[in-house]
């Protein structure tokens, strides 16, 4: 029988790698929960944000969406702690995104530094550009208005300074 939340596991195995459809049936699933598992989530790189980690970043949230922590806890622990890695992961994920396409070069112009993975055959690249470009664009969005509100405080900060 399948577990409460059990889209919790389909949104970390999803992030790992894994197709979202070969992880749709909970018997497919479970075949796959065993030390790899763990051992996968702990050597997880999330300072590689390349557009095809993006894109399952962007699958693996929708996976999980309307979903609390606290609701996930109540319903097990172990699924959880997977939660809060799923949750981090793809925080830490797109946060290297933002950086890396908002590093400038020496003449201050945008550099887009993402790097690319060579396409699987079966890589299902146009299901989800569009998602992956709205994800970039709000990460960008949100970076610059941080920018600018930290620019503006340290600004306002400077001038009291010497006034």
């Amino acid at each position: 029988m399948e577990p409460k939340n059990a889209c919790v596991l389909q949104a970390a195995f999803v992030l790992l790698g894994e197709r979202q459809k070969k992880v749709q049936d909970w018997n497919e699933v479970r075949k796959h929960l065993g030390p790899e598992f763990f051992e996968r989530i702990v050597n997880f790189d999330t300072t590689k944000a390349t557009k095809k980690i993006l894109k399952r970043v962007v699958v693996s949230r929708k996976l999980i969406e309307g979903l609390e922590e606290s609701d996930v806890a109540t319903a097990s622990e172990a699924l959880s702690g997977i939660f809060k890695w799923v949750t981090c992961a793809a925080d830490s994920l797109e946060s290297v995104a933002a950086l890396a396409l908002t590093a400038t070069t020496s003449n201050g112009e945008l550099e887009n530094v993402v790097e690319e993975e060579e396409a699987d055959e079966d890589d299902e690249e146009d299901e989800f550009d569009q998602d992956t470009e709205k994800l970039i664009a709000a990460l960008v969005t949100h970076h610059q208005e941080l920018m600018s509100k930290y620019l503006e405080d340290r600004l306002q900060k400077t001038t009291s300074a010497l006034a």
